[in-house]
């Protein structure tokens, strides 16, 4: 009996210590379980971005880009998918906060404000991850060259805003035209990262492309082949490129190119510019050693 009554009791001890030790899991525990949790939900979507004001994320992944040549003379191509998606989300989110009022340079060579240029722009910082990646690819596509030389701007174009005909080299003293200058922008890429907007693409006035769809309509596609001349479609991902400098060394007038404005919808583009020294060009045989002018 005892026994029985003795196992009894511990059982029905047992019973009861389970169920003070219950309680107090109950009232201790799953709080900080629970707390533990919204930790948890709330690290997660911090770096997922749901709170960040960076909210994308941009992978390393990089994009099957490909090639096609619209101009032999001056050169320029077309290259599909020159930005992923996460990268022209994330450009975005970090270019964003950074822009103000597009600048030109007067005669002065001072930045101002021109009604030539009425979009926003910003340059972004090449210390980022995601920026520092294109500008490699960017120099790894001209025959690897030197990232330092590479700038990268983000520029938004809102409803009617444009940019009018203008080049990307700069221009030699009025009293020495034909002289080269010593650093000059031998090539731009500009690349789209968003759009909204209709018939708003990059227009070459000196590029004849009446014909070209009669060849293969697939280059309607990334050109409009309603326009006598060149003028790009807004292909998100996809980027122009072009070289602004003749083989000795001086600005192309033929690469005189504009930003039609962007009708209906707004555009964010990526401009990518290659400031080198000329005698570099020469030295790199990128116009051909021939051409190098005698010393």
């Amino acid at each position: 009996m005892d026994k029985d009554g003795n196992k009894r009791q511990t059982v029905k001890g047992q019973k009861v210590n389970n169920i003070t030790a219950s309680a107090w899991i109950s009232w201790h525990i799953l709080p900080l379980a629970a707390l533990g949790v919204l930790i948890t939900a709330y690290l997660w979507s911090r770096s997922s971005g749901a709170t960040s004001a960076v909210t994308a994320t941009c992978l390393a992944t990089p994009p099957n880009s490909q090639v096609k040549i619209l101009s032999l003379d001056p050169f320029i191509a077309h290259i599909t998918d020159f930005v992923s998606e996460s990268e022209r989300k994330y450009l975005i989110d970090i270019g964003k906060p950074l822009l103000s009022s597009s600048t030109t340079l007067d005669d002065s060579g001072n930045q101002a404000s021109s009604s030539y240029r009425t979009s926003s722009s910003a340059f972004l910082p090449p210390t980022d991850p995601c920026v520092s990646r294109i500008v490699h690819r960017a120099a790894d596509f001209q025959g690897y060259l030197s990232p330092s030389d590479i700038n990268i701007q983000l520029t938004a174009y809102q409803p009617g805003q444009q940019y009018k005909h203008h080049y990307d080299w700069f221009s030699a003293p009025a009293n020495s035209p034909t002289t080269p200058l010593p650093r000059n922008t031998i090539s731009t890429f500009f690349a789209i990262l968003h759009a909204t907007c209709h018939a708003c693409g990059t227009e070459f006035p000196f590029l004849n492309t009446t014909n070209r769809h009669r060849y293969d309509e697939r280059w309607c596609y990334v050109i409009d082949c309603d326009k006598p001349v060149l003028t790009t479609r807004n292909v998100e991902g996809s980027a122009l490129f072009w070289i602004n400098l003749d083989a000795q060394g001086r600005g192309r007038e033929d690469t005189l190119h504009s930003g039609l404005p962007a009708n209906g919808g707004e555009k964010i583009g990526l401009n990518v510019w290659t400031d080198f020294e000329v005698n570099e060009v020469w030295d790199r045989g990128l116009f051909g050693g021939s051409l190098k002018p005698p010393a």
